[in-house]
C-alpha cells in the first residue's frame, strides 16, 4: 500500500458504525447486540460525518496542497521560456531557480494544466542538472517529466551532451516499473477530475499512470490543484467526500461499489479497522476498512419476510424431518422471524395440531378469538343500527311510519353494543394475560421485535 499520513478527521471513539441515520443511539444498540459490546463502545456516524473539513482527500497516501501563491498556466509557460533563455547564455543557476519556482507554481494552478507545459518544466530542469554535472538529480527530473508525459521524447534541438543518455536511462527504468492506478470515488464524479491535465470520464473513472508524482485537479475552469504520489503496482483513491450521497451505505450490497465505501472508511479510521454498516433496510454488515468488501451478518427486514413466507408455505427444507406442505403444517403461534428452527419439526399428522399447545398459548388464543368475535359482532351491530336509522331521515308519512316501527329494533341493537365492546376488551385482557404468562413460562416468550415496532411470540419446548 502507499505510504503517507492518513488525514483522519477525528479520533476514533469506539467501533465505527456507519448508519443511514438519523438515530445514532438505535444504530449503536443494534451494533452492540451483534458484537457483544456495550452501546457506549460503538461510534455511530453517518456519511455526512465522514465529509470532514476537506472535501478532497486521497487514500492510500495523501494529497499535497498548494504551498505558494495561486498561479496561471501562462506564468508557468513564461517561466519555462525564461529558463530556456538562461540556458542559451550559460546562466545555469538562474535557469535552475526559475524552474524551481515554476514547479511550485504547478501545484498552485487555478487553471487547467497542460501535459506538455507541465512536463517541460521538469525536462528543462533535467538538462540544467546534466549541465551542472549532477546526473542523479538530472535523472530524477527527467523521470518526473516522463511520469507526467509518458510519450515524451528527446528534443533533437538540444545536443546529446545536454543529458540525452540520462533521459533515455530514465525512460528505460520507468518502463520497467509496474504501472499504478488512480481511481475517483464516487465514480459519477470522475468528470470533475483531471490527472496531469487529462480528464477522466464517467465510463472510465480510473486511469493507469506511471508511478511517481502526479498533478491532480478537481473542478471546472478554475480547479483546485494538488500533487499525488503513487507507487508501482498500487491503487490510489481520490475521494470527493462531499459527493458521497447519504444512500452510500447501500453500496455494501454492490460488489462494484463497496470498495469505494471501504476506501472512505479506511481514510477516516485507518486500513484494517473493523467497521459495521447499517444501510437502513434492517440488515447489518461488517468488514475491514480498505479491504473492499463487506459481510452480511443480519438479514434485512424483507429477507426476514421472505424467509417467513417460504417457511409458512413449505418452500424450504426444515432442519429436521421431511418437507412440510401447507396442509400438513402443525398449528401453533408463530415464532420470532429470526428463528424458525423449531417452527416445523417434520410432523405430518394433522391430528397432533393441538397436542403441544400449553396453557399460556391456549389462553392467548382464546383472548385473540374473543377480541375478533367482539369486534366483528360490534361492527355488524353498528351497520344494522345505521340501516334502521336511515329510514328516519326522510319526511314522508311512509318513512316516519317505518321509523316508528323500527325504533324498538334499533334500540335493541344499540343495547348490544356495550356487550360486544366488553367481549372485545375482555379478549384483549385475556390475550395480554396469556402473553405475560407465556413470557414467564417455558411455553411462550414475549419479546420486542423490529426495533420496537412489534411483538414476537417465541414458542419454546
Amino acid at each position: 500500500m502507499l505510504g503517507g499520513a492518513l488525514l483522519a478527521g477525528t479520533a476514533q471513539a469506539g467501533t465505527p458504525v456507519l448508519h443511514s441515520g438519523p438515530w445514532a443511539d438505535v444504530a449503536a444498540r443494534k451494533a452492540a447486540s451483534i458484537t457483544g459490546l456495550a452501546p457506549d463502545e460503538m461510534d455511530p456516524l453517518t456519511i455526512a460525518d465522514l465529509a470532514g473539513n476537506r472535501s478532497l482527500v486521497a487514500w492510500p497516501g495523501s494529497l499535497e496542497p498548494c504551498t505558494g501563491e495561486a498561479a496561471r498556466t501562462s506564468q508557468v509557460s513564461d517561466a519555462a521560456d525564461r529558463a530556456v533563455g538562461h540556458l542559451n547564455y550559460g546562466r545555469y543557476a538562474e535557469a535552475r531557480d526559475t524552474l524551481t519556482r515554476a514547479a511550485v507554481s504547478l501545484g498552485c494552478l487555478m487553471e487547467i494544466a497542460s501535459p506538455d507545459s507541465t512536463s517541460k518544466v521538469f525536462y528543462l530542469h533535467g538538462i540544467v542538472h546534466a549541465l551542472e554535472e549532477s546526473p542523479a538529480d538530472a535523472q530524477r527530473a527527467f523521470t518526473q517529466a516522463l511520469v507526467i508525459h509518458p510519450t515524451l521524447t528527446w528534443d533533437e534541438s538540444y545536443p546529446p551532451e545536454f543529458g540525452q543518455s540520462l533521459f533515455e536511462a530514465a525512460a528505460v527504468a520507468l518502463a520497467q516499473e509496474a504501472p499504478a492506478e488512480v481511481l475517483v470515488s464516487p465514480r459519477y464524479s470522475a468528470q470533475q477530475v483531471r490527472i496531469d491535465g487529462r480528464q477522466l470520464r464517467l465510463d472510465a473513472p480510473s486511469m493507469d499512470v506511471a508511478p511517481g508524482r502526479h498533478l491532480v485537479q478537481v473542478g471546472g475552469s478554475a480547479p483546485d490543484t494538488f500533487w499525488l504520489q503513487v507507487t508501482p503496482g498500487d491503487s490510489a483513491n481520490v475521494l470527493l467526500r462531499s459527493e458521497f450521497p447519504d444512500s452510500a451505505t447501500d453500496w455494501v450490497r454492490q460488489p462494484d461499489r463497496a470498495p469505494e465505501l471501504s476506501a472512505l472508511l479506511a481514510h477516516r479510521f485507518g486500513p484494517g479497522t473493523q467497521v459495521f454498516v447499517l444501510p437502513g433496510d434492517g440488515s447489518a454488515w461488517k468488514g475491514n476498512a480498505g479491504e473492499g468488501g463487506f459481510l452480511q451478518v443480519v438479514a434485512s427486514t424483507m429477507e426476514h419476510v421472505k424467509e417467513h413466507h417460504d417457511k409458512i408455505h413449505g418452500r424450504t427444507e426444515p432442519e429436521t424431518g421431511p418437507p412440510v406442505t401447507k396442509s400438513e403444517k402443525p398449528f401453533r403461534l408463530r415464532k420470532d422471524p429470526h428463528d424458525y428452527t423449531e417452527a416445523y419439526s417434520g410432523r405430518t399428522d394433522p391430528s397432533d395440531r393441538f397436542d403441544d399447545m400449553g396453557p399460556a398459548e391456549f389462553t392467548t388464543l382464546i383472548g385473540v378469538a374473543a377480541f375478533l368475535q367482539g369486534t366483528i359482532w360490534g361492527a355488524k351491530t353498528l351497520k344494522t343500527v345505521r340501516d334502521l336509522d336511515q329510514e328516519c331521515r326522510g319526511g314522508t308519512d311512509d318513512e316516519l311510519s317505518a321509523c316508528e316501527a323500527n325504533g324498538s329494533a334499533s334500540n335493541t341493537q344499540k343495547s348490544r353494543l356495550p356487550i360486544a365492546a366488553g367481549i372485545a376488551i375482555g379478549g384483549v385482557v385475556v390475550a395480554e394475560a396469556g402473553w405475560m404468562w407465556g413470557g414467564q413460562s417455558a411455553g411462550v416468550a414475549v419479546e420486542p421485535w423490529g426495533n420496537g415496532r412489534g411483538v414476537a411470540l417465541t414458542v419454546r419446548r
